[in-house]
């Protein structure tokens, strides 16, 4: 079974790190996207779901207790260790990629400024809406997790 925890936006990886210490299975689903500082384009690795870390686990009260005494962590919504569904958790290893970042997919701009998918993870939500932000170089989805849609952003990368 699949849970998501909660963590501080920014930390994922330190406490992520710190259950897996603890013996459990933990993940943090990344991606590379390309950010602007101070007039250059970079490559930078970040999480997916910034704020979440999930956990494979067959829950026992011995997991909850650990995961209950990690500082920085803890389950989503009422404190209640709830699974995700089985299909949101096969989403979820989909996107967590065998733990290499998801690269950028890229994207080829028409003479009518239609954007027009190459290659990458956003093939598989070309029928789902993508809203293309070609200046900061990303792209958002929507994607349901425990029954609520989130919004999550990609990587682009435009091609001639």
């Amino acid at each position: 079974m699949t849970y998501v925890l909660q963590t501080r936006c920014g930390q994922e990886e330190k406490f992520c790190q710190r259950l897996k210490q603890s013996g459990l299975n933990a993940f943090v689903p990344m991606k590379n996207l390309f950010i602007r500082r101070k007039g250059k384009w970079t490559l930078q690795t970040a999480p997916i779901f910034g704020g979440y870390i999930f956990l494979n686990a067959e829950m026992n009260s011995d997991i909850r207790r650990q995961i209950c005494q990690t500082e920085g962590v803890r389950f989503i919504g009422n404190g209640v260790p709830t699974a995700i569904s089985q299909t949101e958790s096969a989403y979820i290893d989909f996107l967590y990629n065998g733990g290499q970042p998801l690269p950028p997919s890229k994207v080829r701009v028409d003479e009518n400024g239609r954007v027009q998918l190459v290659s990458g993870i956003l093939a598989n939500y070309e029928d789902s809406g993508i809203i293309f932000h070609l200046r900061q170089r990303r792209a958002f989805v929507s994607i349901p997790i425990m029954g609520k849609m989130r919004t999550v952003s990609f990587g682009l990368v435009i091609v001639k």
